[in-house]
């Protein structure tokens, strides 16, 4: 069983990296082997905890199931959890910008070309970062200085870590529009009537200002 690190350190539970830290020298200090009281397992221990809550992912994990590096059917199932509540609380935010002008079936209609549409950009967004990664790989060590930092080959890797995490950024989100889209397939309305020739005249002659702001919405956001 994992021991209470927040007990280990002294530590709340909502403490914060700053005061996890403060209180790890503290404690680093006290479990000493050379001091009174002080031990190899005890030093190992706080060495454990201050290592679990300064890791966020760590933490986060050691928070929600009470492991430290739980086993890899705990990590699956949480993250799971995880990317549900994302989703939900991602989908909410979407139909609360549609709810006041669409109902039924055109609600859920709109809230599925949305979220089709974030998809696309996502992984077309992804190829692109990916493709500047391997452009800009395939130029390191071309060039050379004789003496001092490389400012090419520094600038070269800034660009490349940069666009490292553009890829994870958007995989993450991505991975989270594609559960609102599983979510929407759980949804179904009734149709609603044809609209009339006049109506979808309208539309097309001065646009849909609907879809036009949601896109404006997206486009803001960068996701849900």
């Amino acid at each position: 069983m994992t021991p209470d690190y927040y007990e280990v350190l002294g530590v709340s539970r909502d403490a914060t990296p700053d005061q996890v830290k403060a209180a790890f020298r503290r404690a680093r200090s006290a479990a000493h082997p050379d001091r009174h009281g002080g031990s190899e397992e005890a030093m190992k221990l706080v060495n454990l905890a201050h290592d679990c809550l300064t890791d966020p992912e760590r933490r986060a994990i050691y928070d929600a199931t009470g492991v430290d590096q739980p086993s890899g059917d705990q990590v699956k199932e949480l993250t799971e959890q995880l990317l549900d509540k994302q989703a939900s609380d991602s989908l909410r935010m979407l139909l609360a910008q549609l709810i006041e002008e669409l109902d039924g079936w055109e609600l859920l209609d709109t809230a599925r070309k949305l979220t089709a549409d974030q998809i696309t950009k996502l992984q077309r967004s992804i190829g692109q970062a990916k493709g500047r990664v391997q452009k800009l790989t395939a130029k390191l060590g071309r060039v050379r200085v004789k003496s001092g930092t490389n400012l090419v080959e520094e600038v070269m890797q800034a660009a490349i870590d940069k666009a490292n995490t553009q890829v994870e950024n958007d995989e993450a989100t991505l991975r989270i529009v594609q559960r609102c889209q599983q979510l929407l397939g759980d949804y179904d309305a009734d149709k609603p009537l044809p609209r009339s020739p006049l109506a979808g005249a309208q539309q097309k002659a001065y646009g849909d200002p609907m879809h036009a702001r949601f896109q404006q919405f997206f486009g803001d956001r960068g996701s849900f």
